[in-house]
């Protein structure tokens, strides 16, 4: 069984009297535990399908199908709800509060749960040994590298224990090797039964992925399947 299903999928916007389809049609299948690189240049269409899969930007038509549940049909409370049970979501210029700790960064998501204050701190204090910043939680943001900046995005998008973790330009203002090294932090997170969607540009991380889909114009041109994929291309 297919666990996210996008179908027919259509995100058009109006410039004036233009209209522009920055997703046109897509259809695909994703199965739980794949690791999906979204791949094309600006305007391709890649950000606006990730974010149609997360659930925070309404197609114009077609549906996103995730674990059988339709996403869009539900009001804006049960969609607040699906978006805090399943989807850990990191942006490419972090959005972490400047005026916050590390640990004080990561933990944000917990305040609407129903955790006691020792599960949240027995939670951020195991993501960040998981992120390899023990020592650095009472830093405030600036005072952390790019690297380690994204390192803490990350484990503020896990700290809910999503099913889904979706990138957009997770690597975009990080150096190769900085970049390279948050992509093998993702490849961890799949190995341990997270499905990952990342949004790049950068054909060089191909190879971490189960499934490279390439965009174009809004509509999918070319999908590649890796040795390690769990289950067959579906279009």
């Amino acid at each position: 069984m297919n666990f996210i299903e996008i179908k027919n999928l259509v995100k058009q916007y109006y410039t004036g009297a233009e209209e522009v389809r920055a997703v046109n049609g897509i259809s695909m299948n994703i199965q739980k535990n794949e690791f999906i690189i979204l791949l094309g240049q600006s305007g391709s269409g890649k950000s606006t399908l990730l974010t149609a899969i997360g659930g925070l930007n309404k197609p114009t038509s077609g549906s996103v199908i995730v674990d059988q549940i339709d996403i869009y049909r539900l009001n804006n409370s049960r969609l607040a709800d699906f978006r805090k049970e399943y989807i850990g979501f990191i942006f490419q210029n972090f959005q972490l509060m400047p005026y916050l700790t590390v640990e004080e960064n990561i933990m944000m998501p917990l305040s609407i749960t129903e955790l006691s204050s020792e599960e949240q701190r027995a939670r951020v204090d195991a993501l960040i040994k998981k992120i390899s910043l023990t020592g650095k939680s009472k830093r405030l943001i600036h005072e952390l590298s790019g690297g380690e900046q994204q390192r803490v995005a990350i484990a503020r998008a896990l700290v809910n224990d999503p099913l889904i973790i979706l990138a957009d330009e997770p690597t975009g203002n990080l150096d190769s090797r900085t970049g390279a090294a948050i992509m093998d932090l993702f490849s961890e997170l799949n190995d341990e039964g997270k499905t990952i969607i990342i949004v790049t540009h950068n054909k060089e991380y191909v190879h971490y992925s189960t499934k490279c889909v390439e965009l174009h114009d809004g509509s999918v041109k070319n999908i590649e399947i890796f040795k390690n994929a769990m289950a067959p291309a579906e279009i």
